[in-house]
């Protein structure tokens, strides 16, 4: 699937802070047919790279295996509205 196809609405900056992980950013999801709601982009506390979250099988109905297109499209676009935000942020 193209990263095209997928499209990020309702995109925040946020701070909130988890066991293991900060919460940097949530939004949802159009790709397809499908929205997934609480997608979020995460900080380890432990120092490591940023992730994004995606709800599981149990919250959206649907469960995107980790080595897809699918997956890797929506990634991108998250990571790519997370810098675009920053950059915006940056020139205000």
């Amino acid at each position: 699937m193209q990263s095209s196809a997928v499209e990020i609405t309702k995109f925040r900056t946020t701070s909130v802070q988890r066991e293991k992980s900060e919460i940097i950013a949530t939004c949802k999801v159009h790709i397809g047919d499908f929205t997934l709601h609480n997608v979020a982009l995460r900080r380890p506390h432990d120092g490591g790279h940023d992730f994004v979250a995606l709800p599981g099988k149990g919250a959206c109905g649907i469960s995107i295996t980790a080595d897809s297109d699918t997956r890797q499209a929506i990634v991108e676009a998250v990571y790519a509205r997370y810098r675009l935000e920053k950059e915006i942020d940056r020139w205000n």
